[in-house]
């Protein structure tokens, strides 16, 4: 085995980044990391089975307590059922709150009961796993948030709470419209200070919402927009339209992921009013558009990106 090679401990000592699939026979493995590596930062583990072994389940978590500042934690488990790990692995993962300042969770577990322990977080990812306990949670240092939208039930709570302190706020998933219009909005009042932004979008009644976006975001340099259902048609006319009415000053950057439809005329009229840099990057996850894209390129109005 490699942790029999004479050279171990030279070669580990001075690990940083470590990345664990989780087995029942590591044990040993963890054992010596434990023994020689004192700085990891970055650790990412990865869940198949839950750690039932007592033994693992110990190992492991003396791992992660055995670390001076473990800043970067990314969970993923499997999304076929619930993760419950124990109050020791929980421990030792509280030992490094506050030094954590990214986390990542894929699948449903129970670690993210923790979350609002982790006070230096600056970045946050959740897919999956509903979180209700973060309804009320303050995160101070909070920059950049990743959520699955069609999960996450507090996120109107959260985003009043936090997002003054959004800089980057990626939202994804099919949900209804009228709670797509509620988030929406609450994007506009709260995180006035966005420089990146992806969201669902559908067209309906969501015209004051967007316009209010582009009129408070005035930092906001990125837009994604990305399909609210599925085969739902982003309408560009639309979106076209309303930054047109708004023309966002810094605005730079925008992706239509999914099917999307876009006129000669309304890019036109956005090219001869658009206010903002040139040329501006436009990407499209379709090829339905690229020779009309190509003649505004050429115009030096955009570029496809």
């Amino acid at each position: 085995m490699i942790i029999k090679h004479q050279r171990f401990d030279f070669c580990f000592q001075h690990l940083c980044e470590l990345e664990i699939n989780y087995r029942y026979d590591n044990l040993k493995l963890f054992d010596k990391i434990a023994d020689i590596c004192k700085n990891i930062e970055i650790l990412e583990l990865y869940f198949f089975s839950p750690p039932h072994n007592i033994n693992v389940d110990y190992s492991l978590s003396r791992l992660i307590r055995e670390q001076n500042q473990i800043k970067r934690l990314y969970i993923s488990t499997s999304c076929m059922r619930k993760f419950d790990f124990s109050e020791n692995f929980k421990k030792a993962i509280l030992i490094h709150s506050n030094s954590l300042i990214d986390y990542t969770s894929i699948g449903k577990h129970n670690l993210n009961s923790l979350i609002q322990k982790f006070q230096n977080l600056k970045s946050l990812t959740l897919y999956d796993g509903d979180t209700k306990n973060l309804k009320s949670i303050l995160l101070p240092n909070i920059q950049e948030v990743c959520l699955n939208i069609r999960h996450q039930i507090f996120l109107l709570d959260f985003i009043r709470n936090n997002g003054e302190n959004f800089k980057s706020l990626k939202l994804y998933g099919q949900i209804c419209n009228e709670y797509l219009r509620e988030v929406t909005e609450s994007i506009g009042k709260c995180c006035q200070n966005l420089r990146l932004l992806s969201i669902p979008y559908h067209e309906k009644d969501m015209e004051q919402q967007l316009s209010q976006i582009f009129n408070n975001c005035n930092d906001l340099k990125s837009i994604t927009f990305s399909h609210s259902i599925y085969y739902y048609t982003i309408n560009g006319d639309k979106i076209s339209t309303i930054l047109n009415q708004t023309l966002p000053k810094n605005l730079n950057t925008i992706i239509f992921k999914g099917e999307v439809t876009i006129s000669d005329n309304s890019l036109e009229s956005l090219m001869n009013s658009w206010e903002g840099p040139r040329p501006i990057n436009i990407k499209l996850f379709s090829s339905r558009h690229l020779g009309l894209l190509k003649k505004y390129q050429d115009l030096g109005f955009l570029k496809i990106i």
